[in-house]
């Protein structure tokens, strides 16, 4: 059951991701893009995407009811079939969110539950506080090392941009000059 519970919420993750960047109407180019994006000019192809259609697979196969409910928002209105599969996908991530806490928390949650005097459920308590003090730490030291790279990525560049500042005369007679250099004559062609 966890196994499957992972696999639907990456699958409901990537379709997510693909489903807010999709579903424009046919007569509007992607903003951006241009007109060769449109779905006119792609030949009228089906827009869906591979995560979306095994999902839907899985629907037919083990909620055939939710499945022609889906289908038919996706005919009738797109914009409500894609909030409806928006509101799968929180679904999904809030269980796996439930399933990641107990298997991470479940034995401590389970002991202050069991506890039978105080003493015990006190001891539990404090087991649990110090299990979720490690997880938040590790967080934050995540967090720190990826502001570190960040902040050193910032760093280089300003160095870059001080660089190209100071140079910024000579840059621009560079590329003038590049502008209006005589073209290389191309070597004859034999006929």
């Amino acid at each position: 059951m966890k196994t499957r519970t992972t696999i639907m919420t990456i699958c409901l993750m990537t379709l997510g991701l693909h489903l807010s960047a999709q579903e424009r109407p046919a007569d509007r180019p992607q903003r951006g893009r241009g007109p060769e994006r449109s779905e006119e000019a792609r030949g009228g192809r089906d827009r869906s995407h591979p995560v979306l259609e095994r999902w839907m697979n899985h629907l037919s196969e083990n909620d055939p009811d939710e499945h022609a409910r889906l289908m038919e928002l996706r005919e009738e209105d797109p914009r409500a079939f894609r909030e409806a599969v928006r509101e799968g996908l929180n679904e999904v991530r809030r269980q796996h969110r439930q399933d990641r806490q107990q298997r991470m928390f479940g034995e401590q949650v389970d002991a202050i539950r069991n506890a039978e005097t105080d003493e015990e459920r006190q001891e539990a308590v404090e087991a649990l506080k110090l299990a979720v003090g490690e997880m938040v730490e590790r967080r934050m030291e995540m967090r720190e090392q990826r502001i570190a790279s960040v902040r050193e990525q910032l760093e280089r560049l300003e160095s870059e941009h001080q660089t190209d500042k100071d140079r910024q005369q000579e840059l621009v007679e560079n590329y003038v000059e590049q502008l209006l250099a005589e073209p290389e004559e191309a070597p004859e062609e034999n006929p």
